[in-house]
């Protein structure tokens, strides 16, 4: 009986593990980003700012090359772009970056929050590991992008504990069954 017991608060333990492993929150925190530059269409890169840990605080205060008017801050579900120079961007096919993740979660949309922006985009676009901002003919100002992540449970392990406490229960019951006989 005491065995039996045992296996009981085993099993419970790993279902509970595997439930709590299950409720994880998407975030770029702690990601790494890329970000490119092109002008003025996107087969044409304009410069690379380098790759960035998303933290606290603005990861590039000066978008590119220095170039102090533009500012990209990445939070955990947001991407904040501000551009402070009153002639806006140029025109052309493309005017914007292409920030890739390095490491993070799969992304699964991307929406410009257009109540939270005074900066319009042309225009915007994401796979699962790159997000593409289009300020071509715009103005100046801050254009806030709200980031979505693929949800679901993240698979742990738990499988394997679960079969091995079983296969333990069925041998102990078979050793203990052969030796009633």
């Amino acid at each position: 009986m005491r065995l039996f017991k045992l296996l009981t608060a085993v099993f419970a333990a790993t279902i509970s593990l595997s439930a709590a492993g299950q409720l994880h929150a998407a975030t770029l925190d702690g990601a790494t980003v890329d970000v490119n530059f092109y002008f003025p269409n996107t087969s044409t890169l304009y410069c690379a700012s380098g790759s960035q840990v998303v933290g606290a605080g603005v990861e590039y205060p000066a978008g590119c090359s220095g170039f102090a008017p533009v500012s990209i801050d990445v939070s955990g579900s947001q991407v904040i772009v501000g551009h402070s120079n009153q002639a806006g961007f140029q025109a052309g096919a493309f005017n914007g970056f292409v920030m890739s993740l390095l490491s993070g979660p799969a992304i699964s949309g991307l929406a410009y929050n257009a109540g939270s922006s005074s900066l319009g985009v042309t225009s915007s676009s994401f796979t699962a590991s790159s997000m593409s901002f289009n300020f071509a003919s715009q103005g100046s100002g801050t254009a806030v992008f709200d980031v979505s992540f693929a949800t679901g449970a993240i698979p742990l392990p738990a499988g394997a504990p679960l079969l091995l406490t079983g296969i333990a229960g069925m041998a102990w019951l078979r050793r203990r069954k052969a030796k009633m006989a």
